[in-house]
């Protein structure tokens, strides 16, 4: 039986719009509030100028999950803005500061936002990691895997104590690639490495020499050709989603080849799978935050008022910001 019998036909239509309109999120972004970041898309071929806390609004969209507790997205907001804001001191770019995509955060202009990421954007507005009073270069994963990496292990050059510490992660442990598998023939190795300019003699046999102190690979080698690459630079080889992080060992170098790790990403500094499972044992952002960066200030904005959460947030559909 219907449940608007006395409805027109023709308004029919209109009263379902209506009763879903809650279940869509939030129509529109923030207002322009927050310094301009400059967004390069993926190719390059597009540069946007968005205000930062609107740009926020699309990162989270697509690093975290709009339906995850909302300390999580408090911790993720702090994070990304302030990641932007180191990015916008020391731009990838002269014409640009960020790019869409994982080599810095992931972004997406989209109509209608989840209203838990708009919420975690604006009780935390102007909210940014510092140390020594300098912005931090607040890097973030997926999941650790059970296990923090330093930032100058992956990145050399790092020096900021925040991002070099080397940790057990007890949280992340319901992240779905906690644990991982990948076989690969002797064959489909030798391609790879021959794509990327560095082909195989002989009877080859492979090993790792080296970790550090996290436990991922930092140096593997294939003996009897006598050629080495560090951990990363074999897995951007191998492929990132079919090797998903450093943190592996290998339990048979025949035919197939069998790699077993744990952890998705490079391991530094938030690891959102921990994030969520901290948020689920009743942690606060700030808790969160405190854990992965140790010893950051969690400093809010002194130039600007926040808006208030309560307040409804403006349909701003016609934004002139294009979608990717």
């Amino acid at each position: 039986m219907s449940i608007y019998p006395h409805f027109p036909m023709k308004l029919r239509k209109w009263f379902i719009i209506f009763l879903m309109m809650p279940l869509a999120g939030c129509a529109g972004n923030l207002p322009s509030r927050g310094e301009p970041i400059r967004v390069a898309s993926q190719r390059q071929t597009k540069i946007q100028e968005i205000p930062l806390e609107r740009y926020l609004i699309g990162v989270l969209e697509k690093e975290v999950v709009g339906t995850w507790p909302i300390e999580v997205l408090k911790a993720q907001a702090v994070a990304s803005r302030t990641y932007a804001l180191y990015r916008k001191q020391h731009p990838r770019n002269e014409r640009f500061d960020v790019t869409s995509d994982t080599r810095d955060q992931v972004f997406q202009k989209k109509r209608r936002h989840s209203p838990a990421i708009v919420q975690a954007v604006l009780e935390t507005e102007g909210e940014t990691l510092k140390f020594n009073g300098d912005i931090l270069q607040a890097f973030f994963h997926s999941c650790c895997g059970g296990m923090s990496e330093q930032a100058d292990q992956v990145w050399q050059g790092i020096t900021t104590p925040p991002l070099l510490t080397v940790h057990p992660d007890p949280f992340c442990s319901a992240c779905p690639r906690s644990q991982w598998e990948y076989p690969i023939s002797r064959k489909e190795l030798e391609d790879r490495l021959r794509e990327n300019g560095h082909p195989l003699k002989g009877d080859w046999k492979i090993e790792i020499t080296k970790r550090d102190d996290s436990g991922r690979v930092l140096e593997i080698r294939f003996q009897d050709d006598e050629i080495s690459f560090s951990g990363a630079k074999f897995r951007e080889i191998v492929g990132y989603t079919r090797l998903p992080s450093t943190l592996f060992e290998m339990t048979d170098a025949e035919d197939p080849i069998v790699f077993v790790g744990r952890g998705s990403g490079h391991g530094v500094g938030l690891c959102q799978w921990g994030a969520k499972g901290m948020a689920d044992d009743g942690k606060t952002y700030r808790e969160i935050l405190q854990f992965y960066y140790p010893g950051a200030e969690i400093t809010a904005a002194q130039t600007q008022e926040r808006m208030d959460p309560s307040l409804p947030i403006p349909d701003l559909t016609s934004s002139g910001i294009d979608p990717e």
